[in-house]
């Protein structure tokens, strides 16, 4: 590499970092350097194969900025060991052509594109061009055919963890039983899986008292709490059979619990919930949700529990409530009265942070 394209490199890096486009929060600021890790990463696979650490590692669970910390320096990191790798390999070889393409955004819906080609030295290659998206992040290579390459469009997460990802974040999916277009979601990587998650809470920012409509579309924001949707749920739930459940309260006490037998019905059966004890695994008493087997979702304006009254009118939000519940995660954020909020338990267990997630064995 010329001293031209490492300059190249270095400035397209350090103009993703500005602070023009610097985020409004930790969480925007934490998403958007978990792209830019995930960009180097890549970077260094292809430059610098010998300095990839394979060994995948769980997402450890910390404080917002503890991992915003954590992933600063990361970068960092990897910034350096590029830089000073594809200085000395300039002196063995010429690479073959790289296009990166970096989309860093102040808002995660207006995004804008920096593009600059790193190589220009064309090596003749028996090539196939392969792509993988995340929301903020585009990688476009030329690899040999013999290369072991990511989907364009992955079914899932488990897909993306099957062709070597592990950096948690947004990515367009199109699960191969869906009649839908392809849609995205949030991923997590730990424990050997790939997870698509289908329900975050952690601040209370957005509502979860929303009408039958709403939780059937999903709403929220996939960068922040949302609710991904019970049509896509029942999409993704054909194939992922395998839910994971966090749980997390002020103090920083966490419970979790893995089922192995998990689905979600159609539209036809009001979003019928499946789910079983056997496999289960984890530290949540798990018949606190199982005793919700069989019963269809509910909302404040469609009624389908088999309480006398109206369970979710009565704990303000969307649940597959019996008559009321023993498990409940969507309720009134912060509310720790009783059975409301977000509670597990007869012994009413009250949490700060959920996430539901699911995935393939």
């Amino acid at each position: 590499m010329t001293k031209f394209q490492l300059a190249a490199l270095f400035v397209l890096i350090s103009i993703a970092s500005s602070n023009v486009l610097g985020p409004d929060d930790d969480s925007q600021e934490l998403f958007i350097y978990q792209q830019r890790v995930y960009a180097l990463h890549q970077l260094l696979r292809i430059k610098c194969p010998e300095l990839v650490r394979l060994r995948r590692e769980p997402v450890d669970d910390t404080s917002l900025p503890f991992a915003l910390s954590a992933d600063k320096m990361v970068y960092n990191r990897l910034l350096q060991a590029l830089v000073e790798c594809t200085s000395n390999k300039s002196l063995k070889s010429e690479p073959s052509p790289t296009t990166v393409n970096l989309l860093a955004s102040k808002e995660p819906h207006t995004n804008t594109l920096f593009t600059e080609k790193l190589f220009t030295t064309p090596v003749p290659t028996t090539s196939t061009t392969t792509s993988v998206t995340a929301d903020l992040v585009t990688v476009t290579t030329t690899t040999s055919a013999t290369t072991t390459s990511s989907p364009p469009t992955p079914k899932d997460c488990q897909e993306l963890y099957d062709h070597g990802w592990t950096t948690p974040g947004v990515y367009l999916i199109n699960p191969s039983s869906s009649n839908m277009t392809a849609f995205k979601v949030w991923c997590d990587f730990f424990d050997d899986h790939g997870w698509t998650v289908f329900q975050k809470r952690f601040n209370g920012n957005v509502n979860f008292a929303q009408n039958w409509t709403a939780y059937v579309q999903g709403f929220g924001s996939l960068t922040g709490e949302y609710w991904l949707g019970l049509e896509k749920l029942h999409t993704l739930t054909q194939t992922n059979r395998k839910l994971n459940i966090h749980l997390k309260t002020t103090y920083g006490s966490v419970k979790s619990g893995t089922w192995s037998n998990f689905s979600v019905g159609g539209e036809q059966d009001y979003y019928k919930l499946y789910v079983s004890d056997d496999g289960y695994h984890g530290t949540l008493d798990s018949s606190d949700f199982s005793l919700h087997n069989g019963m269809k979702f509910s909302t404040t304006d469609r009624d389908n529990d088999v309480d006398s009254g109206n369970c979710a009118e009565v704990w303000t939000g969307g649940w597959w409530f019996i008559s009321c519940h023993k498990a409940y995660l969507n309720g009134l954020y912060g509310d720790t009265t009783g059975w409301a909020g977000i509670v597990w338990g007869s012994n009413f267990h009250h949490y700060t942070e959920s996430v539901m997630r699911v995935s393939r064995d």
